[in-house]
C-alpha cells in the first residue's frame, strides 16, 4: 500500500460557538459551546484522511477500483494536549450565526450557518518563570514511536513557528537526497515566505517540490500586487514581484510546482518541469480576488489546507501526469465551500469544528466553474506581451480575451470579431470562460475598462464605510460624445449607495455661481436627510472651464461659499463628466511639453484652475464606447485624429451592446442576420456612439422572443447615414456574401461537401447510408438539400472563429488549419446545432434508433450529449471545410 506521510506545525484550535442563554434559568436555550480540535498539519492529515476514507466507501458502492483505496495517510509527529492552557501554538475565535449568503440550491431564508465572527489569535506564548503571565510552554512535536517508514508523498506544514527551525529537523523526514521515495514533497509555505532553515534544505528536493502559498503573504514582504482589478494585472504584478524581489526568487525557480493561490477566486500554477516555465491560471472569470468572500460577513480558516488536501488527491489520482489546474479548482471549490457554509448549518446538530467530511466530499465531486488559461511567464512569452499597459506609446495591453482567439503563442493579435460574433448569437456565456464583469447593467470584457470600474467602486466602497469624511470623493469620467459616459458609474454607484443616491446637474444649462450654489444645497440637504448623494455633473468643462474655479473648495475641504457664509456639504460622491476631452490624459489645452502647445491659451487654463481641479481627482474613468479609440498621431493636437490600433475590443463592446439593447433573454440562442450582424460589428464609426447604435438595434428588436432579426428592418439608407458615418463600407459588408449565396454556388459547394464526406467515409472506415453514398448528382432531391443546407451555413460558422469567405483560387491564410484547431469544439457544436435546425425544420425527431423513412435520428441532441464518434464527424466537417471551399473556387481569410 502506498502512502502519505503528513508532518508539520501543529496548532490547537480552541472554536467557541455562540449561545441563547444569557441567565442561569434559561435552560432551554443552547448555551456557549467549545470545541477543541488539532489544527494546522493535523488538519491537513485530518482531511486527506477522510478523502481517502470516502474513496474507499465510493469503490465499494461502485463495486470497482477508484484512486486513491490504495493508499494510506500516516501523521508523523506526536500531538500536543487538547486540554492544556492556551499558549503559542493554540488558536482561538469566535463563531456565531449568520444568515446563508451567496449562490445555494433551494430556499436559504431563515437558514443560517456558523461562520467566526472574531479572530482572537494565538494564545500567550512565554518559558520566562519569572514572567507574571503564567503560560503554558509551545508544544515541542517530537517524532512518534515507532517513527513511520518511506512514504510516497511527503506533505510539510509550515506554519511559520518552530517547525521550520533547524532544531526540528528530524520532524522533516527529509530522506537522502538519492532516495527515490518520496516522489512527491508538499510544502504549504506560510509567511514569512522563503525562510528559516527548512526551506534552505528543501532546494536540493527541487525535482520533487510542490510549494503552495498564498498571495497575502507574498504581500506582507512589500511586494506591488494589486488586489482584484484584472486577473491580467494579477499575473504580471505576481512575475514582477518573484523576479524582481530578492526574496523571492527562489520560490519562482526552486520548486518543481510553484501554486499561488488568490483568496478563493483564482490560483496560478508555474510549471518548472521540462526545461520551460509554463504557466497556467485557474480563475472565476466572471470575478475577481476576494470577490467571492466579500460577500459573506463571517470569516473562517483553513483555506490553504483544503488546496494542499486536494494537490495529494491529484497524485494519488494522476500519478506522474498531474493535472494540477483540475485540483486547483476542486481546491478552490472547497474553500469557496468552507468560505460560505462555515462549520455547518446552526440548526442541524451541535457544531462539529471543522468539517472535515465536508470539504472531503467537495474535493472528490471535483465539479466547479472554474476557467482555465494559459498564460505567457518564460521570456520569449512575455515579450509578446506589454507589461505595462498605462504606457501610451506601448503595445497592445496584454488581455486573456484577445489571446483566447488565437493558439497560444502567436505573434499576431487577433480580430475580436468572431467571439463578439458569439456574443450576439449566444450571450454571455460566449465568455463565461474568459475574464468579464458584470456592474449592475452593464457587462464588460474589456480589460482596461475592468480595471477602471473595480478601481471606482473599490474607492466608493472605502469612502461608503468612513463614518466622517472630511471632503466629498471626486471622480472624472472622460469620453468622446455618445460613448455612454454616466451608464457605467451609474451601476456602481446604485450597487453601492442604492438607486435613490443618484442626482444629476447639467452645468452648461446654468446661468451664473447661484444657479451652482442652488445644486450645493441640493446636495447638502440630501446629506442631511441621512443620504449619501452621488452627484453627476455633466459638462463640467462647459463655457471654457469657468466653472472649475467654483468646484475646487468643494472638492478640498467640503465646503461651498454662499455671501460670508461657509456651508459644509457633508459625505457625498461627485462625479465630473467632461465634453471636451477623449480621455483624461488629454483633459485641458496641450501641455508645455506637447506639440501644438500655445502659452497664452495655457496660462488662461491655469488661471481657470484646470491643473488644481485635475490634482483634487481621487480616480478617473475614460469610456470607450462603442466606436475605437482614437488618439493624435505622434501626441500631436495639431493633426487630425486617427483611430488606435491597441484598441482591440471595439468588435467585443459592441457586440456586448447589442445584446444588452436587444434585451433576448440571456440563455436565447439568436436567429441573426449573419451578413447584417456582421456590418454591425465591422462598420467604422457611429456618428454619436452608444445612441447610434441603440438607434438601429431598437427597429431591429424582434416582437417575440425567438423571432428572427433580418436586415429588412433597417432603417432606409438615408436614415442610417444619420448614425453610421461611412455608409457604403456598411452596405458593402451586407453583400459580402452575395456571390456567395448564389444558387450555382451554393450547390457547387454542396457537392464538394457530399464529395468530401464520401471520401471521409472510405478513408476513416465507416459506412454511409445507403441512400447517401453515391455521387452527388444521383442523390434524391432532399439529400441533395442537405448538403445544400450545409453549405449555406460554412461562412456563418466559420464567423465564429473570425475568419470569412473570399472567392479566390489562392492558398488559404496562413494558420488558417490551427486556428480551426483552436476554436474546433465552438464550430463543431455550432456546424452540430445548423444540422439538428435543418433536419427539425424538416420533421425529423429524436429516436434512439435511427429511421430515415420515419425521419427519426438518434443524433438529434445537443452536442456535448453526442458519442465521441458523433463529434468526430462535426469536427472532421469543420476542419474539411478548406478542401470543401477550394474544390469550388474559394478560400477562407481572416475577418
Amino acid at each position: 500500500m502506498k502512502t502519505v506521510l503528513v508532518t508539520g506545525d501543529v496548532m490547537v484550535d480552541h472554536h467557541l460557538y455562540e449561545g441563547q442563554r444569557l441567565n442561569a434559568s434559561a435552560t432551554d436555550q443552547p448555551g456557549v459551546r467549545a470545541i477543541r480540535q488539532h489544527g494546522g498539519a493535523m488538519g491537513v492529515f485530518s482531511l486527506i484522511k477522510e478523502i481517502l476514507a470516502q474513496a474507499r466507501s465510493s469503490e465499494k458502492a461502485a463495486e470497482k477500483p477508484v484512486p486513491g483505496s490504495d493508499w494510506s495517510v500516516t501523521f508523523g509527529l506526536t500531538k500536543p494536549s487538547e486540554g492544556a492552557i492556551p499558549c503559542g501554538h493554540h488558536s482561538l475565535a469566535v463563531w456565531k450565526p449568520f444568515a446563508l449568503e451567496g449562490p445555494i440550491e433551494g430556499p436559504k431564508d431563515q437558514r443560517k450557518v456558523w461562520q467566526a465572527d472574531l479572530l482572537m489569535g494565538y494564545g500567550h506564548d512565554n518559558d520566562d518563570p519569572d514572567d507574571g503571565a503564567k503560560a503554558c510552554p509551545s508544544h515541542i512535536p517530537e517524532v512518534i514511536s515507532p517513527p513511520p517508514g518511506p512514504a510516497d508523498v511527503l506533505v510539510l506544514d509550515d506554519g511559520g513557528f518552530v517547525f521550520r527551525q533547524r532544531g526540528q529537523r528530524q520532524c522533516w523526514f527529509l530522506p537522502p537526497r538519492e532516495a527515490a521515495s518520496p516522489r512527491w514533497i508538499v510544502l504549504k509555505m506560510s509567511g514569512p515566505v522563503c525562510q528559516g532553515d527548512l526551506w534552505a534544505e528543501l532546494r536540493p528536493y527541487s525535482d520533487r517540490l510542490i510549494v503552495i502559498v498564498s498571495a497575502n503573504d507574498l504581500r506582507r514582504e512589500c511586494v506591488r500586487m494589486s488586489k482584484g482589478l484584472s486577473w491580467e494585472r494579477t499575473v504580471e504584478e505576481l512575475r514582477c514581484a518573484l523576479r524582481t524581489t530578492p526574496l523571492l526568487r527562489d520560490l519562482e525557480s526552486v520548486p518543481c510546482h510553484l501554486l499561488v493561490t488568490f483568496s478563493a477566486d483564482g490560483a496560478l500554477w508555474l510549471d518548472n518541469t521540462g526545461g520551460q516555465q509554463k504557466a497556467t491560471l485557474v480563475f472565476d472569470a466572471g470575478g475577481s480576488e476576494n470577490g467571492w468572500a466579500r460577500q459573506f460577513k463571517g470569516k473562517a480558516f483553513g483555506y490553504l489546507s483544503c488546496l494542499v488536501a486536494t494537490i495529494v488527491r491529484s497524485i494519488i489520482r494522476d500519478g506522474e501526469k498531474l493535472r494540477l489546474e483540475v485540483a486547483i479548482s476542486a481546491g478552490l471549490s472547497a474553500m469557496r465551500d468552507l468560505a460560505q457554509f462555515g462549520h455547518g448549518e446552526v440548526c442541524k446538530g451541535s457544531p462539529t469544528g471543522f468539517p472535515a467530511k465536508r470539504l472531503a466530499g467537495v474535493i472528490l465531486r471535483g465539479d466547479s466553474g472554474f476557467a482555465v488559461s494559459r498564460v505567457p511567464w518564460a521570456d520569449h512569452e512575455w515579450e509578446r506581451c506589454a507589461s505595462d499597459p498605462e504606457n501610451p506609446g506601448g503595445k497592445n495591453p496584454w488581455q486573456i480575451v484577445v489571446a483566447s482567439q488565437a493558439p497560444f503563442g502567436k505573434d499576431q493579435t487577433p480580430s475580436l470579431v468572431g467571439l463578439a460574433t458569439q456574443v450576439v448569437l449566444y450571450g454571455e456565456q460566449a465568455i463565461k470562460a474568459l475574464p468579464h464583469a458584470r456592474f449592475g447593467k452593464l457587462l464588460t470584457a474589456d480589460r482596461l475598462e475592468i480595471e477602471a470600474l473595480r478601481t471606482i467602486e473599490g474607492l466608493m466602497r472605502c469612502y461608503q464605510a468612513e463614518e466622517k469624511p472630511k471632503k466629498p470623493l471626486s471622480i472624472g469620467v472622460f469620453g468622446p460624445p455618445g460613448a455612454g459616459k454616466s451608464f457605467g458609474v451609474q451601476q456602481i454607484s446604485d450597487g453601492v449607495f442604492g438607486k435613490d443616491a443618484w442626482l444629476e446637474f447639467n452645468l452648461s444649462q446654468f446661468k451664473d455661481v447661484e444657479d451652482l450654489i442652488g445644486a450645493f444645497h441640493h446636495v447638502r440637504d440630501m446629506v442631511l436627510s441621512g443620504t449619501t448623494p452621488v452627484v453627476f455633473w455633466d459638462e463640467f468643462d462647459s463655457r471654457e472651464y469657468q466653472w472649475l474655479q467654483y468646484l475646487l473648495a468643494p472638492m478640498q475641504d467640503g465646503r461651498f461659499q454662499e455671501g460670508q457664509i461657509s456651508h459644509f456639504i457633508g459625505k457625498c460622491v461627485f462625479i465630473f463628466a467632461g465634453a471636451t476631452s477623449f480621455a483624461y490624459a488629454e483633459f485641458g489645452p496641450p501641455k508645455p511639453d506637447e506639440k501644438g502647445f500655445d502659452a497664452e491659451v495655457w496660462k488662461d487654463y491655469c488661471l481657470k484652475k484646470g491643473p488644481d481641479f485635475s490634482s483634487r481627482l481621487d480616480a478617473y474613468y475614460d469610456v470607450l464606447g462603442p466606436n475605437q479609440r482614437t488618439t493624435w498621431p505622434e501626441n500631436d493636437r495639431t493633426q487630425k485624429r486617427q483611430p488606435d490600433p491597441r484598441d482591440v475590443c471595439t468588435p467585443l463592446r459592441r457586440a456586448l451592446l447589442i445584446r444588452a439593447l436587444l434585451k433576448e433573454p440571456k440563455d436565447l440562442v439568436l436567429d441573426f442576420d449573419a451578413e447584417l450582424l456582421q456590418a454591425l460589428l465591422e462598420t467604422g464609426e457611429y456618428q454619436h456612439g452608444a445612441r447610434s447604435v441603440e438607434k438601429i438595434v431598437s427597429g431591429l428588436k424582434p416582437l417575440r422572443d425567438g423571432q428572427p432579426i433580418r436586415r429588412s428592418a433597417l432603417l432606409p439608407p438615408g436614415q442610417l447615414a444619420m448614425h453610421i458615418k461611412d455608409l457604403n463600407a456598411f452596405l458593402a459588408i451586407l453583400q459580402r456574401h452575395i456571390l456567395y449565396r448564389q444558387p450555382q454556388t451554393i450547390e457547387a459547394v454542396a457537392k464538394a461537401v457530399h464529395e468530401t464526406w464520401r471520401q471521409l467515409s472510405q478513408e476513416e472506415g465507416w459506412k454511409m447510408q445507403p441512400n447517401y453514398d453515391m455521387p452527388y448528382d444521383d442523390l434524391g432531391e432532399v439529400e441533395q438539400e442537405e448538403n445544400r443546407a450545409a453549405a449555406r451555413r460554412i461562412p456563418d460558422i466559420l464567423a465564429l472563429a473570425g475568419l470569412k469567405i473570399e472567392r479566390s483560387d489562392e492558398k488559404h491564410v496562413e494558420g488558417l488549419m490551427e486556428q480551426l484547431t483552436h476554436h474546433l469544439r465552438r464550430l463543431a457544436e455550432a456546424e452540430h446545432e445548423g444540422w439538428m435546425a435543418h433536419r427539425k425544420k424538416n420533421g425529423w425527431r429524436y429516436d434512439e434508433k435511427r429511421d430515415d423513412i420515419k425521419k427519426q435520428h438518434n443524433a438529434l441532441v445537443e452536442y456535448s450529449k453526442l458519442s465521441e464518434k458523433d463529434q468526430k464527424k462535426d469536427q472532421n466537417s469543420v476542419l474539411h471545410f478548406p478542401d470543401m471551399l477550394r474544390r469550388a473556387g474559394f478560400r477562407i481569410v481572416w475577418a
